[in-house]
């Protein structure tokens, strides 16, 4: 669960940037109805968590998204007032919307400790998504200087929340050595996957050329994970997260095979940025802290840079097929 919340990070930030590529600017109006949207998304998952959860860093955290949101939300309320701005729905409000619509549905499904982790996890996910959108779209795309004002004022608080929601998260991480050995394993193993499809689908040299590389890549990290676990005597046991990454990749390869030509290319180069962000994300805040044994920690720090160099080469050939 919390590598898929990261993951849904990461395909939300590239959602809202993909936006700004289909659409040059968004006016005013529209701004004003993406903004109270995501405010009232977040009111309404600190609702949720107050009701589901037990835990008191949750609950604590929960009151002050629905506090500190409600407040953004009055401001928004006065300001397009004074304005004479009437808040305009548009294509990134309605997928803000529906997107709340099925994490809703998930967090619903959870309960105890699985509702906390997925509720802090979603938390997360969502406000590095935000402070994105905020920052690399609203803001550019607001004419007046009022609401441009309010949007910038309430960057800090945003990154405040990231902040304390990512403090949250770490007190419930709880891996072994052994389940974080699995789950990178198998974080791993779907980008060769991935790798393996695009080969087999995509005639663009940059593509297959990137596909190349990530299946060279993520081999060596195989090789090295399994050669450092059977040194240590370590088995790498299957778990939750494990299970859902292995879960989101079966569905993410079955919508790339549905997809051919620049569709396809497009479509896998997205998810390889989104996923190697995700992927990052993980192992900087996650995997890292939460592993016991010193060479395993140092197995993952140490294949960091290329995780990153993975990303800037994604970037690079999604730019191309712009």
């Amino acid at each position: 669960m919390k590598i898929k919340c990261l993951l849904l990070s990461a395909l939300l930030v590239s959602f809202l940037t993909c936006n700004v590529y289909a659409q040059d600017q968004f006016n005013d109006a529209e701004v004003a109805a993406i903004a109270v949207a995501a405010n009232k998304i977040d009111i309404n998952y600190g609702k949720l968590a107050k009701k589901k959860s037990s835990n008191k860093e949750v609950i604590d955290f929960a009151n002050i998204m629905i506090s500190d949101h409600s407040a953004v939300i009055d401001q928004a309320v006065d300001l397009v007032t004074k304005l004479g701005v009437t808040p305009e729905d548009n294509a990134l409000s309605r997928q803000l919307n529906n997107g709340a619509k099925d994490m809703m549905k998930t967090l619903r499904s959870k309960s105890g400790e699985a509702f906390d982790k997925a509720y802090i996890d979603n938390e997360v996910a969502y406000h590095k998504a935000v402070i994105n959108a905020v920052r690399t779209v609203l803001i550019p795309d607001t004419d007046n200087e009022e609401l441009k004002g309010l949007l910038t004022a309430i960057m800090p608080a945003l990154e405040a929340h990231l902040e304390h929601a990512e403090l949250v998260q770490k007190k419930l991480i709880n891996l072994s050595d052994a389940e974080i050995a699995a789950i990178a394993v198998a974080a791993n193993k779907i980008d060769i996957n991935y790798g393996k499809l695009a080969k087999e689908k995509s005639n663009n040299k940059e593509v297959i050329g990137f596909a190349n590389t990530m299946i060279r890549d993520h081999s060596g990290v195989i090789d090295q994970a399994v050669a450092l676990v059977t040194k240590l005597g370590v088995t790498p046991k299957d778990n939750e997260v494990s299970k859902q990454l292995n879960s989101d990749a079966a569905d993410m390869l079955k919508t790339l095979k549905s997809k051919k030509g620049k569709a396809f290319d497009k479509a896998y180069i997205d998810n390889e940025v989104a996923y190697h962000k995700a992927v990052i994300d993980a192992v900087r805040n996650v995997l890292i802290p939460g592993s016991s044994n010193e060479e395993l920690k140092g197995l993952l720090t140490a294949i960091l840079p290329a995780l990153e160099a993975h990303l800037e080469h994604a970037e690079s050939v999604q730019k191309e097929l712009r």
